[in-house]
């Protein structure tokens, strides 16, 4: 973890299964770097909050819109495929499939 005046990064060693999900390379100004798209970043913040019980797609969708602010109006854009890759790591597996559901339904 460390922090800075852009905000506090807290970084987590996963599985290079895992990692590679949803990665991709992007140069800017000659410098490259790899970034997490937007379904895959939203499986991170799900995957190692430690505040998130499993529960219901209802509950879920509170969760997005209350706790961490999510604009749950981006869903429509998501890829379902990488978040059910992200489900294949066995980790909130329950969870991640009732993010499924709240896409497919929007």
């Amino acid at each position: 973890m460390f922090e800075n005046a852009l905000g506090r990064f807290t970084y987590y060693q996963v599985k290079p299964d895992y990692f590679s999900i949803g990665i991709r390379s992007v140069e800017e100004h000659g410098v490259a770097c790899l970034m997490a798209c937007p379904e895959k970043t939203l499986c991170d913040t799900i995957l190692y909050d430690s505040y998130l019980p499993p529960q219901s797609a209802k509950r879920l969708e509170q969760y997005l819109e209350e706790d961490i602010r999510f604009d749950t109006d981006a869903l429509r854009d998501f890829d379902v495929s990488i978040i059910e890759a992200c489900t294949q790591t066995g980790r909130k597996e329950q969870i991640l499939n009732n993010l499924i559901k709240i896409i497919k339904k929007r």
